[in-house]
């Protein structure tokens, strides 16, 4: 995680002139995954609406369960500062079709990943977010109602 936040910057300086404000947001979108546990897609479709103080309620993608989460103070405050193309998202102009738009983010996340050296994928850090809840003793049971799985099975499974 350190080497992929430390990678940033010269991520920003590789990125031409258009695209540097998508390049600053990554920063935000990195923090987002990693301290959420969302899947890249919802968080790139996530609204400011979502996200009242540190409290972060939505409906998961996959089986729409409503999750609700703390965020670390300091993602929500790289969240409010980032540049916005739409007034409602934070990754997204609300244009066009979201699957693009995603697979855009992937694109940026792995071009980072190789900057820094790690070998990876945008799904590693919502891995990263359900390994640490289970290593400081959160019960299974919570760490899949957070990761919006149909069923502990599917927590257990992966």
């Amino acid at each position: 995680m350190l080497r992929i936040l430390a990678a940033l910057d010269p991520y920003i300086e590789r990125t031409a002139p258009h695209g540097r404000d998508n390049a600053r947001g990554l920063r935000s979108l990195i923090l987002l995954l990693r301290w959420s546990g969302l899947r890249i897609g919802e968080a790139v479709n996530l609204t400011i609406d979502k996200i009242e103080g540190s409290k972060l309620r939505l409906y998961t993608q996959k089986p729409g369960i409503q999750v609700c989460g703390v965020l670390p103070d300091f993602v929500v405050k790289t969240l409010q500062t980032i540049p916005r193309v739409n007034e409602r998202f934070y990754f997204w102009s609300g244009i066009g079709n979201l699957e693009i738009a995603v697979g855009s983010w992937q694109k940026r996340i792995r071009k980072l990943m190789r900057i820094a050296g790690v070998k990876g994928h945008p799904h590693q850090f919502r891995d990263t977010f359900a390994t640490e809840l289970l290593q400081a003793g959160v019960p299974m049971e919570r760490v899949s109602i957070l990761l919006g799985h149909q069923s502990i099975r599917i927590t257990e499974k992966y």
